[in-house]
């Protein structure tokens, strides 16, 4: 399942293993080396199923890549950061600096 929607936990709930798998671990942006890498994470024995929706970005390629249900594909979002102390400062942690660009 790529997520189970949105869920407000209150102070004393206890988190289950399938909540953690669905509110939190489905939904988040995986990291992986390699496309090989990310493939190799998924389907085995003891290891998680692909579904819809899910993301992974690629060290390899610095690539962002969506799950269609199918195949992933490549999103065309990243970030492209400029060699000058304004950007560099924003790469630091000031986002307000505008370093971060979604391209076409």
């Amino acid at each position: 399942m790529a997520g189970a929607g949105a869920k407000l936990f209150v102070s004393g709930d206890i988190l289950t293993a399938a909540q953690v798998n669905t509110y939190l671990m489905d939904q988040s942006i995986m990291r992986f080396a390699t496309t090989a890498a990310r493939d190799a994470a998924f389907g085995g024995v003891g290891e998680p199923t692909l579904a819809e929706g899910m993301f992974a970005y690629i060290d390899a390629d610095n690539k962002l890549y969506f799950y269609t249900g199918s195949a992933a594909v490549h999103t065309r979002l990243h970030r492209r950061f400029a060699r000058d102390p304004a950007h560099e400062r924003a790469a630091r942690g000031d986002h307000r600096r505008g370093a971060f660009q979604l391209l076409p």
